[in-house]
């Protein structure tokens, strides 16, 4: 199994993302926070990684994108 994420900022004023379905399993819209707690609280949701791996992944975005919290 391979399992990919990938993180970018968006600016939704840069126009439109087109999408190519057949190579997604998800895609969607989520701020480093949300998607923090929303991987504690239901960890079934997303690929067995262990917390360290979640943590420097997360923590990472938010340094890297300049996102306190």
């Amino acid at each position: 199994m391979f399992a990919y994420t990938y993180f970018a900022r968006f600016d939704d004023s840069r126009g439109q993302i087109k999408i190519q379905e057949s190579e997604l399993q998800t895609f969607r819209f989520v701020n480093a926070d949300d998607l923090e707690t929303e991987r504690r609280s239901h960890p079934e949701k997303f690929t067995l990684h262990s917390e360290r791996y979640w943590s420097e992944l997360i923590n990472g975005v938010k340094k890297r994108f300049k996102i306190s919290g």
